[in-house]
């Protein structure tokens, strides 16, 4: 009897170390509480501190953009504009943080991304992205190189086209439809390995934590998405530093931000 009763303990054991994913996986993703139709409306503040914005952005436009493509990873492709949703600043640019909001349609346009990574050929959510851009060519959507803008929702790494954190908004046409919560072992969102959350009809608001492994998500009617500087352009901060060590900083930086060989 306590032979048996030792191999039936070591059996549990093994069973645990061997299958922890598939005991683990189903509850890792909570249920996404549905509060009515979901997010009706975006609403949010800017913030820079880039000293050249105001030579530079004299035409300010903020919209809701097509996300196909950051969330696929491709570079150099632009986002349709038949899905593009313009906003409105509600404050000024020029003082920042300003702030906006963005009115969501009933049946938007976008592109439709299955990831849900179950195998099976779906049409999958709809996903946006926020961008506030320069409106060059004054037309009324941002096209093209204007789609780059100065301030977004999300940030992406310029090496590897992924999405490192921020907001994006889904459009789920039913129920049937499902979104990652979390990257698997590869600790890579939108990979096979992604655990996979169920999404309700409507808009919810997907926001990627600071280490770019998590999702939470909010379906208020009026949700909080803040657009800010991409990496990078940012104005750099010497005031905490010595006259000698500020300018040796100054240069280092204009080094790696200017550099210009090609006069020979």
């Amino acid at each position: 009897m306590y032979l048996l009763r030792t191999m039936f303990v070591v059996v549990v054991l093994l069973a645990a170390v061997l299958f922890p994913a598939t005991v683990q996986a189903q509850d890792v993703c909570p249920d996404i509480t549905e509060t009515g139709p979901g997010v009706e409306q975006i609403e949010g503040q800017g913030s820079y501190t880039f000293f050249g914005m105001s030579l530079i952005v004299d035409q300010p436009m903020i919209a809701l953009m097509d996300a196909t493509a950051k969330v696929q990873g491709l570079a150099y492709q632009y986002a349709p504009s038949t899905g593009q949703v313009v906003g409105q600043l509600t404050s000024d640019f020029l003082s920042p943080p300003f702030g906006y909001t963005i009115d969501l349609p009933i049946s938007p346009r976008g592109l439709s991304l299955d990831v849900d990574q179950d195998g099976e050929e779906e049409s999958g959510p709809q996903i946006f992205y926020i961008v506030l851009g320069q409106n060059i060519f004054n037309t009324p959507r941002l096209e093209e190189l204007t789609q780059e803008g100065f301030l977004t929702s999300i940030i992406i790494d310029p090496a590897t086209q992924q999405i490192l954190e921020g907001s994006l908004i889904l459009y789920a046409p039913d129920d049937a439809q499902g979104f990652p919560c979390a990257a698997g072992e590869d600790g890579v969102l939108f990979t096979a390995d992604d655990v996979i959350a169920a999404l309700p009809a409507g808009y919810t608001v997907a926001t990627i934590d600071v280490e770019g492994t998590e999702v939470t998500f909010d379906r208020s009617p009026v949700a909080t998405v803040d657009v800010i500087e991409i990496p990078g352009s940012e104005t750099p901060d010497f005031s905490d530093q010595g006259v000698v060590e500020s300018f040796n900083s100054l240069i280092d930086f204009m080094r790696e931000r200017y550099v210009f060989n090609n006069f020979y």
